[in-house]
């Protein structure tokens, strides 16, 4: 019985230190990923739009949710048209479950000039697809004042 109990020990122990390697290696991936958002911003968006799932969904104040790889190009076309060239994400906190994690961060909007024009807060859902973690719902509030 004593040795059963060593057993479970351990075994809860590996389970601990394995959600804990997952939820970091998730983190590291997203911060990877937002990198590479942060870099295409203000002048790629078929890359950007790339990031996102399949039936990706972007949540903007004002609108409908807009879904799917060339909705969401033509959004940030839209955006980097309107002058906001610059982004700075910065991630909070990431937690996850299996093929799924929750991000929280700040956003800094910029324009041509690397002037801050906005910022604000995110959550964005991601999902590993084919080990590939991509951003699945992504919706974002100002600090500003409407």
């Amino acid at each position: 019985m004593r040795k059963m109990k060593g057993i479970v020990v351990v075994l809860i122990s590996l389970l601990f230190v394995n959600a804990a390697f997952a939820g970091g290696s998730a983190k590291q991936s997203i911060i990877e990923g937002n990198a590479k958002l942060m870099k295409a911003f203000g002048h790629d968006a078929l890359f950007i739009a790339s990031l996102y799932t399949k039936n990706g969904q972007l949540m903007p104040v004002g609108s409908e949710a807009i879904e799917g790889h060339a909705k969401i190009a033509k959004f940030w076309q839209s955006v980097f048209d309107a002058g906001v060239t610059g982004l700075t994400l910065e991630t909070l906190e990431v937690s996850t479950m299996g093929d799924t994690a929750a991000e929280i961060g700040k956003v800094q909007l910029k324009d041509k000039t690397g002037k801050v024009i906005d910022t604000g807060k995110y959550v964005v859902v991601w999902k590993r697809v084919d080990g590939i973690w991509k951003l699945h719902r992504d919706i974002w509030t100002s600090n500003m004042a409407q």
